[in-house]
């Protein structure tokens, strides 16, 4: 008997990516399916929380931003078959990076971090967004509206 359950607690599937992100319940990693139907490990370094990883995707670029506070900020681009780090946690300018939501106005991925709200561009350059009543809204955007039409 295959204790296949034990290897899923949760299944991302993103659009450009061939393969599906599968999450285990104590298998360790994150994992995918081979082409011969196997469970294997996704390749490259990758963030391994099923509850705190969150995924935005630019449709302009097909690009896929992920987020995850213990480990960093990553992208896989479409075609790919492993994401790539792009920065670290705790290490200037981000601590610990939560939600996350491609902003069509704004060009990029917006991230919510404790110092505030960033904007990762299109170029995978990070800024931090002012302050302002606009972007407090944006914030709110993140959690509830979870899109860029309502912002």
């Amino acid at each position: 008997m295959t204790a296949t359950w034990r290897m899923v607690t949760k299944v991302v599937v993103i659009e450009g990516i061939e393969r599906p992100i599968i999450y285990p319940l104590n298998r360790g990693g994150v994992w995918t399916i081979s082409h011969n139907y196997s469970f294997s490990q996704f390749r490259g370094e990758f963030p391994d929380n099923a509850f705190h990883d969150h995924f935005a995707r630019d449709p302009v670029t097909g690009s896929t931003v992920e987020t995850s506070p213990f480990k960093g900020v990553f992208v896989i681009q479409p075609g790919a078959a492993a994401f790539t780090p792009l920065y670290k946690p705790d290490r200037a300018p981000l601590r610990s990076p939560g939600q996350a939501t491609y902003v069509g106005r704004f060009k990029g991925t917006v991230i919510y971090d404790p110092p505030g709200l960033y904007l990762l561009d299109r170029q995978f350059r990070l800024q931090k967004l002012p302050s302002t009543n606009t972007l407090r809204r944006a914030s709110n955007c993140l959690s509830i509206c979870r899109s860029s039409r309502h912002c």
